[in-house]
């Protein structure tokens, strides 16, 4: 199996901590490695998981393409001293390794992100989980006095060595 990690990048104004919500469902591209079919908007959580058929085995998420003779599946793994839970201030325009998802038979291609992060600002007041959907994300910190912003989110899939 594969193991692919999902980094991201952002420029943080002001952010202490943007941290991935856990049981996030992370939107997806998928493709097939040994095809053309490729499936958008697919959702993958650790907080649901799928039998394997003709094993004991399970899955985060499961597709069978066509004329495929077994399902495809992958799981969103913890790889440790890899994967990171959050960025903080420090990481800003930085690549983070935030999530890694062990595949057989499929390859994320791409994320689309939605409501995967809570924020927390320098000033330590908690903006709660934030829609990311749109891009850029900006509030105003009123105890502290100053904007915060995530801007300029990239990301990338990279295969684990």
């Amino acid at each position: 199996m594969v193991v692919f990690i999902l980094r991201v990048k952002a420029s943080l104004e002001n952010v202490g901590q943007m941290s991935v919500v856990e049981g996030t469902q992370w939107c997806l591209k998928i493709k097939n490695p040994t095809g053309t079919d490729i499936r958008e908007n697919v959702f993958i959580s650790d907080t649901e998981s799928y039998n394997l058929p003709g094993s004991r085995g399970t899955a985060h998420f499961t597709v069978r393409w066509d004329g495929a003779r077994a399902p495809a599946h992958a799981s969103l793994i913890e790889v440790k001293n890899v994967l990171r839970p959050c960025l903080t201030a420090d990481d800003s325009d930085q690549w983070v390794p935030v999530a890694a998802l062990e595949c057989r038979g499929l390859e994320p291609i791409d994320w689309s992100p939605t409501e995967n992060f809570s924020v927390e600002s320098t000033g330590g007041n908690n903006f709660g989980v934030v829609d990311l959907s749109e891009g850029d994300w900006a509030d105003f910190d009123d105890e502290a006095g100053e904007s915060v912003s995530i801007m300029e989110i990239e990301h990338d899939v990279i295969v684990h060595k």
